[in-house]
């Protein structure tokens, strides 16, 4: 029995090693006394359901970390749907703003080279036209080339 102590710490700390061990003592029955073959038989079925648990333990492992990545993947995507979806909303918005930036630029440039060229516009019909009022915040209180 002394030799048996020995084989049954290992049991505590390595199910496998320990479960190969006393498989091999008990398929050698003439080497142990009744009381030791009843031991081993104990300790390797004890062994044997803590393997049973563990392998439990570890698959519920494995199935539970997909699932957490799993939600995890589907709140990213929806995360990512949702930012997409507004980037195409902002890019539209800037489009229109380009637009309407590049009309108001274009009314410019044709008001400014009416006025240049001297032609009538709705700002200069009735007076002849001030190059100061390009220049000037407001209006001075007489135009110099009048």
């Amino acid at each position: 029995m002394r030799w048996l102590w020995p084989r049954l710490a290992t049991a505590a700390r390595i199910p496998v090693a320990a479960q190969r061990q006393l498989a091999e003592l008990l398929a050698r029955p003439e080497t142990l006394l009744p009381v030791e073959r009843l031991l081993a038989t104990v300790q390797l079925k004890e062994v044997e359901q803590r393997l049973i648990l563990q392998a439990r333990k570890n698959a519920r492992m494995r199935d539970a970390v997909p699932n957490d990545s799993r939600d995890k993947l589907q709140a990213i995507n929806r995360r990512l749907a949702a930012e997409s979806d507004e980037n195409a909303k902002l890019r539209k918005a800037l489009d229109e703003a380009r637009a309407k930036l590049e009309a108001v630029t274009h009314i410019e440039q044709r008001s400014v080279t009416d006025r240049g060229s001297g032609a009538p516009t709705r700002h200069n019909r009735t007076r002849r036209y001030c190059p100061e009022r390009l220049f000037h915040c407001r209006p001075p209180p007489r135009c110099r080339s009048a």
